[in-house]
């Protein structure tokens, strides 16, 4: 095919969200899994702590 294949066709392919910035724990840099409401399960931090 004239001008070849830009590999910019991912053919619907799923993946992971672009950015989960806002699921790390700022206390110990685990990612939050579950309840955005719900502390930190490695560390015990509430949600919207910052240090």
């Amino acid at each position: 095919m004239p001008g070849g294949d830009t590999g910019g066709d991912t053919g619907g392919e799923g993946g992971e969200a672009v950015c989960w910035l806002e699921r790390v724990c700022p206390g110990c840099g685990a990612l939050r899994e579950g309840r955005e409401d719900a502390p930190c399960a490695a560390c015990g931090a509430p949600p919207g702590a910052t240090d």
